[in-house]
């Protein structure tokens, strides 16, 4: 296999590099570093490979494709809630250990079944189609919020964006191998592959050193109680998952499709679909370098509402172009500006939310983000089976520059506090 013979993991390399690190938060994060390079390599891989397996090989019906997604958008927002909370409640290292093996499991049911109902147990499970692909950490993602919150854990506030920045600079430059190494692999090695790398990601995380105490191995007195529930921080949470319902439901709408459309719309190539995802992923990688400037410069909230306007207006322009290259050109725009917000994103919500309450607050952001996405996709998948495919595209952009607008009502007086 191609990837085994060039790319192979030297895991005691990586136990010896970590002995020669004596501070443990960097530990931690060159784990988690790692961990993510690892997801979003088989997540690249999984992103092109299986919705064209699905298309191609078992030759299902679109709107059936979309409910097979629906079931992964269904429940990861489910899995990131109880997931974010568990985590705040009696430990996120624990509960990321969960997570990686239901993700394993996930991938053993595809290899060993070709059933509808097994497939769509095995979306469920890990959350595969889930909207945003590539840059939203579709893969896995109901992980999203653990890990969020172990590297606000082992970060210094004034250095989280640009933690967070490389965070998804790695997985977009490791996502666009898995998509290049999809688009020239059969089917199978790609599945066969990224199960042995979902066992590597569960390996690798052995090695975290949890620095937080659970909340229920603290002092429960009727005091800490109340003033954890003081301040602004469940407004802040209710904020951010309003914007995130939106965002999901409009990147449901189009995202799990986009190899698919690619396909069948401007008739590109398993291999050239490929080789366009791992473009994307390179140039959204190059575009977190600039995340953390473009926030000292701009701002949280305009950095934000900048970039989703810019790319809400590619995604429009994206299904009426006239030919293939310069569809192709449009979504190399759209995917990096999409993208290039995430991290401040992440570091907003961050520092706006207290430490008890981080991994619950990005789960909540992501539940009601990967909620609207499942139903979202399901409608897209009817949409582009029986609509002109302008019509998912400009819903999806309209919710967008909404998201844009309540992002600068929620949050551009409440960034002032923390720079």
């Amino acid at each position: 296999m191609i990837f085994w013979a060039h790319y192979g993991f030297k895991l005691k390399s990586f136990k010896a590099l970590l002995a020669n690190v004596k501070d443990i938060s960097k530990r931690n994060i060159l784990i988690i570093f790692a961990i993510r390079a690892i997801r979003s390599l088989f997540a690249g891989m999984l992103a092109v490979s299986f919705s064209l397996y699905l298309y191609d090989a078992l030759r299902f019906p679109l709107y059936e494709i979309g409910a097979i997604f629906m079931a992964g958008a269904f429940f990861t927002p489910v899995f990131s809630l109880l997931f974010g909370y568990y985590a705040d409640a009696i430990g996120r290292k624990k509960m990321l250990l969960i997570n990686f093996l239901l993700m394993s499991l996930s991938i053993a049911l595809i290899i060993t079944s070709e059933n509808y109902f097994a497939l769509m147990t095995a979306v469920a499970l890990g959350g595969l189609g889930t909207a945003g692909g590539l840059i939203g950490g579709g893969v896995g993602a109901s992980a999203g919020p653990i890990i969020t919150a172990l590297i606000a854990e082992n970060a210094e506030r004034e250095r989280l964006t640009a933690y967070f920045s490389l965070n998804n600079m790695i997985s977009s430059f490791a996502g666009g191998l898995g998509a290049y190494l999809a688009g020239i692999e059969s089917y199978s090695a790609s599945f066969y592959e990224s199960f042995v790398l979902s066992l590597l990601s569960v390996i690798l995380a052995l090695f975290i050193v949890e620095r937080y105490v659970p909340t229920s191995e603290k002092a429960s007195s009727e005091t800490n109680r109340r003033s954890r529930m003081k301040g602004e921080g469940p407004n802040y949470i209710k904020h951010f998952s309003i914007t995130g319902l939106l965002n999901g439901f409009s990147q449901g709408l189009v995202s799990p499709f986009f190899a698919i459309i690619f396909e069948a719309v401007f008739g590109l190539s398993k291999a050239q679909i490929g080789m366009l995802f791992s473009i994307g992923g390179y140039l959204t990688g190059f575009a977190y370098i600039f995340s953390p400037s473009m926030n000292r410069a701009l701002g949280f909230t305009k950095s934000i509402t900048v970039t989703r306007t810019l790319s809400a207006t590619a995604l429009l322009l994206l299904p009426i172009m006239p030919n293939a290259a310069l569809a192709e050109a449009m979504y190399l725009i759209l995917t990096p500006l999409r993208a290039i917000s995430l991290p401040i994103q992440s570091s907003l919500m961050m520092s706006l939310i207290g430490e008890e309450q981080r991994a619950t607050g990005s789960g909540l952001n992501q539940f009601s983000r990967l909620m609207a996405s499942a139903f979202s996709t399901l409608l897209g998948g009817f949409l582009l089976e029986y609509a002109p495919p302008l019509i998912p595209f400009a819903i999806s952009a309209s919710a967008t520059y909404l998201n844009s607008y309540l992002y600068h009502q929620y949050f551009s007086d409440a960034e002032k506090r923390i720079r």
